[in-house]
């Protein structure tokens, strides 16, 4: 199984200017596609939960909106601690309508919750980007059991955060370009080539991390996000 990772690159494909513009303008894609959805679905049923989950994606894309100004502005985001499992399961449940929409189920398998110190919605953005590509790769896929289990687990001094898919895999040939910027395997114009790039970027910079992945064609792909954990005194 061909294995792909970031470490121990650091260098930046984009200005702080560009990061932030692209990075906003490829991550509102996801909520504005689920607020739509659950709009939809709340006019044609008044379903509660349907609108519940509209004010979560709506507030998600407000999350967004105030970081990029504020790091547009150059005002300072003091990095918070956070708990991981809360932001993951914000994150399943604002992504479960775009999953639901490709008859894609996301599995959220967590015990022990542990916390990482930083910024959270940089956090959100990062895992939300990889669990997308995650329920994209069953496009060209005629599997009946469609899935993408996000996990996490320790190893020494990171958060693994791991999103597994079986979907058609990565194949040889794109398996170098994937972290590159504006390479992207979707047809037409869904897809800018920027997400996994800026999320790479975006793991090294903001939590002093890495990615690895592991893939086969038609078979699916295994993305392992490592965070690195804070010691202990920065948690207080």
């Amino acid at each position: 199984m061909p294995k792909l990772s970031t470490e121990p690159t650091t260098s930046s494909y984009f200005s702080n200017w560009d990061r932030n513009l692209l990075s906003l303008t490829h991550e509102l894609s996801g909520p504005l596609t689920a607020a739509s959805l659950n709009l939809e679905k709340y006019l044609l049923a008044s379903n509660p939960e349907s609108l519940e989950m509209l004010k979560s994606n709506l507030k998600l894309m407000e999350d967004y909106l105030a970081n990029t100004r504020q790091l547009i502005r150059r005002l300072p985001v003091p990095p918070r601690p956070f708990s991981v499992n809360k932001q993951l399961a914000n994150i399943v449940r604002n992504l479960s309508p775009v999953a639901s929409q490709s008859l894609v189920t996301i599995k959220l398998n967590v015990d022990e919750d542990c916390a990482l110190r930083g910024n959270a919605t940089r956090f959100k953005q990062i895992i939300s980007c990889v669990i997308r590509n995650a329920i994209d790769s069953y496009d060209d896929c005629l599997r009946l059991n469609r899935y993408v289990v996000v996990e996490h687990h320790l190893i020494k001094d990171y958060l693994v955060v791991s999103i597994k898919d079986h979907g058609s895999g990565i194949s040889k040939a794109y398996k170098s370009k994937i972290f590159k910027p504006y390479f992207s395997t979707k047809r037409g114009t869904s897809g800018l080539g920027l997400g996994l790039s800026l999320a790479a970027e975006s793991i090294t910079e903001d939590f002093m991390g890495y990615v690895k992945v592991e893939s086969d064609k038609n078979n699916g792909t295994t993305f392992r996000l490592f965070f690195r954990l804070p010691k202990v005194d920065m948690l207080k």
